[in-house]
């Protein structure tokens, strides 16, 4: 009917057939990797689609070399049929900011210029793990008595119920704040103005909240999972999702020692330079006119 060189479905899509070469893109399979991440129908939809998308489509991209080895492992794609096209943060909004800015966007929120860690995500279980970082949270609060917030902004997901109420039945609840979701304009200010950014999902097809803290400047704990050591590189800031010492001991460093965080927010904010929308969109374009010739 419109007469279209190519489709392109950018996300999860029933494709049972195409009469045009089709683009798909595939930014991970959690389903495959995370149990009940979803409720039980989804998941099942999702893992019946999956295979058929990569099936029927023409070619397919990815945001990393993660995703492109689970959609070659689960639904049997061959590998000159994926190419990656990694994510990038947009950087006229995730930059440095000056301080005052910082503060008078914080005032907002009643939170202190580098007082706080901060999480951003979905509030789920088990999923995106805060269950981890608030773990290694309140054990800190406990052994080293340390004054950081824990800023915690996001909007509720699939069993938010158990982060919220293990949350008030800590004695450190009122130290635990939940945000909501933020106005775009506020966000890369929340990010700037935090000590540290924590961010221990079980998986992930490219973690962008990471790399939108790193292109703040300040620096990140991750997890040293999935697509996470594509995203930090080289930087000593990976831990083990699951291990509370591990990521305690990270935290506490970031946290107590100012030369230390200065040092990995350098590096942080360095590595946020290799990500890129201008070159990921070149290469969509390439690969666009590729199929429509």
């Amino acid at each position: 009917v419109y007469n279209c060189d190519i489709a392109y479905i950018p996300n999860f899509s029933l494709l049972l057939w195409k009469r045009i070469p089709t683009i798909v893109t595939i930014h991970d399979l959690i389903e495959f990797n995370v149990p009940h991440k979803f409720s039980k129908l989804r998941m099942m939809y999702r893992k019946i689609i999956d295979p058929m998308m990569v099936h029927n489509s023409t070619f397919i991209t990815s945001v990393s070399e993660c995703s492109k080895k689970d959609i070659i492992k689960y639904c049997n794609a061959k590998d000159d049929k994926i190419q990656v096209i990694p994510n990038a943060a947009d950087r006229s909004r995730f930059k440095l900011y000056d301080e005052n800015k910082i503060k008078s966007c914080l005032s907002k929120y009643k939170l202190e210029y580098k007082n706080y860690c901060l999480f951003v995500g979905t509030i789920d279980y088990p999923g995106k793990n805060i269950m981890s970082a608030l773990k290694a949270y309140i054990e800190l609060k406990q052994e080293y008595h340390i004054q950081e917030k824990m800023v915690i902004v996001g909007k509720k997901g699939f069993n938010s119920d158990i982060i919220y109420n293990f949350v008030n039945q800590s004695k450190f609840k009122d130290d635990i704040i939940f945000t909501g979701y933020l106005h775009d304009e506020d966000l890369p200010l929340i990010y700037s103005g935090a000590k540290v950014m924590i961010y221990l999902s079980l998986y992930e097809g490219f973690g962008l909240p990471v790399l939108e803290a790193m292109s703040c400047g300040i620096p990140v704990v991750c997890s040293n999972t999935s697509c996470f050591p594509e995203v930090i590189g080289t930087i000593d800031v990976g831990v083990p999702p699951t291990s509370i010492p591990a990521i305690k001991e990270k935290l506490y460093k970031l946290i107590s020692d100012n030369n230390y965080n200065k040092l990995i927010s350098k590096l942080c904010y360095e590595r946020a330079d290799n990500f890129s929308w201008k070159e990921s969109a070149e290469t969509y374009y390439k690969i666009f006119h590729k199929y429509a010739d």
